[in-house]
């Protein structure tokens, strides 16, 4: 029974990996596409260099929690 419940949750065709694609729609919120971007989205350095840009949502948020928190300490002792 655990079998075929998970055989359920795996999908039949593997999602293709399209790194053009997907920068080509990041692209379009951004207007952000360095000219030695094009046609090398798929490696290693694009990727490690758009992460550095663009940071995911959860540590902005972390940030912003520990932004909220210091910011006093931060002003009580400079000030």
């Amino acid at each position: 029974l655990i079998l075929a419940v998970s055989r359920s949750f795996i999908p039949e065709d593997p999602i293709p990996y399209k790194p053009e694609e997907y920068m080509n729609e990041v692209v379009e919120n951004t207007h952000y596409f360095p000219r030695r971007w094009r046609g090398k989205c798929h490696t290693q350095s694009v990727q490690s260099e758009f992460s550095f840009l663009f940071k995911l949502k959860v540590i902005i948020f972390f940030e912003e929690i520990a932004s909220i928190f210091l910011t006093p300490f931060i002003l009580f002792f400079s000030l």
